[in-house]
């Protein structure tokens, strides 16, 4: 069987480049930005914008010609873009160049940024298989937070944390869904990012899309062992695909790029004309907001959501950069002179379509006792929904457990929904197996992956509706002490990762129908992972 598994990426150090044509005004508080040289010449412009529509006059321009791949070395003198069969386009900021905030973000601000996926977009199920990152904040090592999608597997954009492995070897943390390509294709789309930076569970990140709110995460936002560097970084980004050259020509636009203390401050000069012509609809209205100034005082904030009873459902709950179009366009129609007068709301406080963890997790279920306690869950997921084949990666941080700290595995095998268990179920570990482990001793325990490395793999038997892990002992005599605990937590507090989810509500992110009831019921203590006897 060919497993689709989730490269743990090597990140570079950032390579020294060129100036960029963007002036450092159009950036709010950010560092200078620099082009990443590893992008094709001229790939990177600043250009009068092509579509009519951006909130920018200027907008960036990002493009990567098919099979395209850079030999430029990366810090540690012997890597490429080309040696990882990846390829890019982008920006980066150099937060060496101040230093106001060190070498990292200021402890909370507001990113804004404005993302334009043409129509004939190759992302998706539309390019080739690898991991495809736009705008993502980076460590050298691993993005702390990154806005991607899996290439050649789904046609979703989502942001997810990361898992440091050692070394650059990185692994995805839990991956939230913000929307599908389908929605995002031809048009400008408004992200307005809140981050509060932490390597616990005192971080927190609020992402809004055109004003609405799409995602509440409370969770670690940096990746643990590399807090000491954060910059920021936009474009696109195809790693770790199976052939550079199968890579399909893309485009993408970026605008409005700016970080700021406050959520007003994502305001840009054009933003300002639309408040002003939102005011001027207002006035018109007989709703006062007084001098119209194209600022966002009270006055225009009350007037905007209670001078009109718009649908429900219409119009975000709450006035600013990424919803003032929406508002400016519905308050210029022509069929709003109609519409009632609207009531003031109690609260303007908008609420999360997606909550990690969830808020509405259902506590009087009676789990299973856990020993540790796990945060993460499925990372990417080659199959969904009910298809009968499974082949989803997890990832897995574990607190106080000195041995397996931090956990990622690939949960293979085939799902009978009739029975709602698998018939054939093997985990195989993310981590490769480096020089001879002796693994070919154990029967079925080698999974070798398409670049070649070998991979620890956990077969399992069925015994009624509980799975019984047979290469266990083997494969924990065989492998080094880190893999061998691995498999060892595997094999016997499997119903940990299973609470863990169930709790955070990570469970109800995962993509296959048939793993999100089987890992309910493995937390029920319906169905138990097991060690063989002694």
């Amino acid at each position: 069987m060919k497993i689709l598994f989730k490269f743990v990426l090597a990140f570079i150090v950032p390579i020294f480049l060129m100036a960029t044509p963007a002036l450092p005004q159009e950036f709010g508080d950010f560092d200078p930005f620099k082009i990443e040289e590893a992008s094709p010449s001229n790939s990177v412009k600043f250009v009068a914008d092509p579509t009519g529509t951006a909130p920018t006059v200027k907008v960036h321009s990002f493009h990567i010609p098919p099979g395209y791949c850079s030999d430029k070395k990366y810090g540690d003198g012997v890597s490429s873009d080309c040696k990882f069969q990846s390829t890019r386009s982008q920006m980066w900021e150099n937060v060496a160049a101040t230093k106001k905030n060190g070498q990292v973000q200021p402890k909370s601000a507001w990113y804004g940024f404005s993302i334009f996926f043409p129509s004939d977009s190759t992302f998706g199920k539309k390019q080739t298989k690898g991991h495809q990152e736009f705008a993502y904040w980076h460590n050298e090592h691993c993005p702390h937070l990154s806005l991607k999608n899996f290439a050649g597997s789904d046609d979703i954009l989502a942001i997810s944390t990361t898992i440091a492995l050692g070394g650059y070897d990185c692994s995805d943390g839990p991956s939230l869904k913000i929307a599908e390509f389908k929605d995002l294709v031809g048009k400008w789309n408004r992200f307005e990012v809140f981050v509060n930076w932490s390597n616990n569970d005192s971080g927190e990140m609020k992402l809004f899309l055109d004003g609405k709110y799409v995602i509440n995460y409370r969770g670690p936002t940096l990746t643990a062992g590399f807090e000491n560097k954060n910059y920021f970084k936009f474009g696109s980004y195809l790693c770790c695909t199976a052939d550079v050259k199968k890579v399909k020509e893309h485009r993408i636009l970026y605008a409005a790029v700016k970080r700021a203390p406050t959520r007003d401050g994502l305001f840009v000069e054009e933003d300002h004309k639309l408040l002003s012509s939102l005011q001027t609809a207002l006035n018109a209205l007989g709703c006062d907001v007084g001098a119209v100034d194209g600022k966002a005082n009270k006055k225009t904030r009350d007037a905007v959501l209670s001078c009109k009873a718009f649908p429900a459902g219409q119009l975000p709950a709450e006035l600013s950069a990424g919803s003032l179009r929406a508002y400016r366009d519905s308050y210029t129609a022509p069929s709003v002179a109609s519409l009632p007068k609207g009531t003031q709301p109690n609260s303007t406080n908008a609420v999360a379509l997606v909550n990690f963890p969830s808020l509405e997790t259902n506590t009087a279920q009676t789990f299973v006792t856990a020993t540790y306690q796990v945060r993460g869950g499925e990372a990417q997921a080659k199959n969904t929904g009910d298809d009968s084949q499974v082949d989803s990666d997890f990832t897995f941080q574990i607190k106080k457990n000195k041995d397996v700290p931090q956990l990622g595995f690939i949960l293979v095998g085939s799902y009978s929904q009739k029975l709602k268990n698998f018939v054939e179920l093997r985990f195989i570990l993310q981590d490769g197996v480096k020089g001879k482990s002796g693994l070919d001793e154990c029967p079925a325990s080698v999974e070798r992956f398409p670049d070649g490395t070998a991979h620890a793999n956990l077969t399992f038997s069925k015994q009624g509706d509980n799975w019984v892990a047979t290469n266990a002992k083997c494969l924990m005599a065989k492998l080094p002490k880190r893999q061998s605990k691995s498999i060892e937590f595997l094999a016997t507090n499997f119903a940990d990762l299973a609470v863990g989810m169930m709790k955070s509500g990570s469970a109800s992110q995962i993509r296959h129908n048939g793993v999100k009831v089987f890992i309910e019921r493995v937390a029920l203590g319906e169905i138990k992972i097991q060690a063989p006897a002694q």
